[in-house]
């Protein structure tokens, strides 16, 4: 078993190549993530006082749950782009890339419209309990949280599209320049500014979405042949995408409040809104 396990990490086949690199460049994203998860908290923390950070972790609590809400399309898109790039037909993976994206791109149009009134008459003092702020600035705050939210919740699509590829590493990549990029951002913050929620939000929610954006650019670039076409948006492979999309929403949430409860699962969104 173990000669076998040599073999496949060290033969000259290019697929374990691939492979070999993936894990490895994976394996110090995750660090480099961890480590970035643990500095971020304490900068963050540092830079606003007590209340207004538990606003802040209040406010990707919320951005996290609207970001799982796309149930699921972006695995279950990825599961037949990899079947169809395996079989190298890219006008079928492009279809389904298309119709994702297009799909997704109408639900949060139709998400915004549907906030636009509540977020402008809410009074948020009492939404967060808080009177630390004025109400127009937590309002300020969520409306600039919901819109990147809704930008994120299209573009993020494009790690899943590197996994369809096996770019495993790269879908990681992202994730960990964009928490970066943040922490960066807000270091420089805490040199230049005194704390301000808005300015925070505006960094962790951001910044993904450009990560994401100078990512995608690139790559269709070069990939040509995968580039979405919302002419392409067809019916019969929405109805494919969100069953096996289903699938893979429901067995997350199930196995977060199987294994962890409902309590901590909640708690486990506090991450941010980068997860």
């Amino acid at each position: 078993m173990l000669d076998k396990l040599r073999n496949a990490l060290t033969g000259t086949n290019g697929r374990n190549k691939i492979l070999v690199r993936n894990i490895l460049f994976s394996a110090i994203l995750k660090v480099i993530g961890l480590a970035t998860s643990l500095i971020v908290v304490r900068v963050t923390l540092h830079y606003l006082n007590n209340e207004i950070y538990g606003i802040w972790m209040t406010i990707t609590s919320i951005i996290y749950w609207i970001s799982v809400f796309d149930i699921g399309m972006g695995n279950g898109m990825r599961n037949y782009m990899t079947m169809a790039i395996s079989k190298n037909n890219y006008p079928e993976a492009r279809a389904y890339l298309s119709t994702t994206l297009f799909a997704l791109t109408v639900i949060a149009l139709v998400a915004v419209v549907l906030m636009i009134l509540p977020l402008s008459l809410l009074d948020f003092n009492s939404v967060f309990n808080t009177r630390v702020l004025p109400s127009d600035e937590l309002r300020n705050a969520m409306v600039v949280a919901f819109a990147f939210t809704m930008m994120l919740f299209v573009m993020k699509n494009i790690s899943y599209v590197f996994m369809a590829m096996q770019k495993y590493a790269l879908a990681d990549l992202l994730t960990v320049a964009s928490n970066v990029a943040a922490l960066a951002i807000v270091y420089v913050l805490t040199k230049t500014t005194q704390g301000n929620l808005l300015l925070v939000v505006l960094a962790f929610t951001a910044a993904p979405v450009v990560t994401y954006l100078l990512a995608a650019i690139p790559f269709f670039v070069r990939y040509p042949q995968l580039r979405p076409r919302f002419g392409e948006f067809r019916k019969d492979l929405l109805s494919k995408i969100v069953g096996k999309g289903l699938n893979f929403f429901f067995i997350q949430i199930t196995s977060c409040l199987v294994i962890y409860g409902a309590r901590t699962c909640l708690s486990f969104s506090s991450a941010g809104p980068s997860r």
